[in-house]
């Protein structure tokens, strides 16, 4: 294709690396599909006050920790959503001229979001300026909440045909604006070699591997189950991924000293896929993004420590699917792993069915609607340099994926 100077604003969040993510399997797909155009992914939160976001972090990662029933009840509560909706509307238009001046510094031709915040506060700019910019919101979880929807947002990208259902269903969006693409995620994820990780390990292509891990920060039970999990005596090794949870880390090297089976603990990493590609089997929480990519790598899941609303709705997704187990407590992960470790057969039946469901190409086909979009409105809405060219190319430096 030729080159293309346009640009792609993905706005997401960064409580959780899923978002991010999702946002960069976007942009890596827009650029395969037309080299040249930029794309500039940025955390919404730092628009706004960097401190603030910090905070959020902090509230978020308590109340999941301590009150994982009032998380579900805020996201999915009707009584909440409408409760709040005026003040949530002057806050989003608050921000809106915020976020407007670092649009129009930007200069896109199309916005992605992958989170609901900036898909709200995007939607009240484009309501306030009566600019013609296609907004995309992109639901990186297998259910999507009231917060995604406003009447400014030009399509959505939905995971499941079942959840375009219940979104038409239960927030009156219109079917033609959804539609099912999957969750994104890199489109080079598969490319990564697993073959290596192994070798590293000295595991043999007998022996099966499992892997550990809760997300970009580290939450869960990871170390009381790999601790229950060294109690076996079968034969297995173990990869676990702390990520940014030192105390965990700490924990785990510690037991990877003294541990029968062989134990190798990684912090936060940035190839997540050789990982998957490498192990026989996984012991995680259903963040949608782990979700998407265990499923395209065709990696059985045993699932723990599930939060309730978005995880709780992976869960059941993947329950649904027959690609997971789910434990509620470490002596049911231990069930489940010792099961599968002596039902090969069982194991490459949930393989297959992961395999089955899972949609790899989401990311391009996001990127194709996206572009088909931005050519449509490319008559209406600011191309190619504007006034600020050189303050915008500034701040390109500092932001682009």
């Amino acid at each position: 294709m030729s080159t293309d100077r346009s640009r792609v604003l993905l706005f997401h969040i960064a409580i959780s690396s899923g978002h991010k993510m999702a946002a960069l399997a976007v942009a890596e797909a827009l650029e395969l599909l037309r080299p040249g155009l930029q794309t500039i992914c940025v955390d919404s939160m730092s628009l706004v006050k960097p401190v603030l976001g910090q905070a959020v972090k902090k509230t978020y990662l308590s109340v999941i920790k301590s009150f994982p029933d009032l998380w579900e009840y805020l996201y999915f509560s009707p009584e909440v959503y409408r409760s709040t909706a005026r003040i949530r509307a002057r806050l989003n238009e608050k921000n809106a001229r915020t976020f407007g001046r670092f649009i129009d510094e930007i200069n896109p031709q199309a916005i992605v979001c992958t989170q609901a915040y900036p898909c709200g506060v995007t939607a009240a700019f484009k309501r306030l300026t009566g600019r013609n910019l296609p907004l995309i919101g992109v639901v990186t979880d297998y259910v999507a909440h009231a917060y995604w929807f406003h009447p400014d947002t030009d399509a959505y990208m939905v995971p499941s045909a079942e959840v375009a259902e219940e979104v038409a269903r239960n927030f009156s969006v219109d079917p033609a604006l959804l539609h099912v693409t999957g969750i994104p995620i890199r489109p080079s994820f598969l490319e990564a070699d697993g073959t290596s990780i192994r070798e590293s390990l000295g595991v043999s292509s007998e022996q099966k591997l499992i892997l550990l891990m809760g997300g970009g920060n580290g939450l869960g039970s990871i170390g009381e189950a790999a601790l229950a999990l060294d109690r076996l005596e079968d034969s297995f090794a173990m990869v676990a991924v702390a990520g940014r949870n030192d105390k965990l880390y700490r924990n785990l090297i510690a037991l990877s000293k003294t541990s029968r089976h062989r134990l190798k603990v990684f912090g936060y990493v940035n190839h997540v896929n050789a990982l998957m590609l490498a192990a026989d089997l996984m012991i995680t929480k259903p963040g949608g993004m782990t979700t998407a990519e265990s499923l395209a790598a065709g990696l059985p899941l045993v699932l723990f420590d599930v939060i309730p609303g978005q995880e709780a709705r992976n869960c059941s997704y993947l329950l649904r699917e027959g690609a997971a187990l789910w434990g509620r407590q470490s002596c049911q992960v231990v069930h489940h792993v010792r099961r599968l470790l002596r039902d090969p057969a069982l194991l490459e039946d949930m393989s297959r069915r992961a395999f089955a469901a899972a949609l790899p190409d989401a990311a391009m086909q996001i990127g194709q609607k996206v572009l088909a979009m931005m050519d449509a409105t490319s008559g209406k809405t600011q191309a190619g340099p504007n006034p600020r060219e050189l303050e915008s190319e500034r701040v390109l430096a500092n932001t682009s994926c």
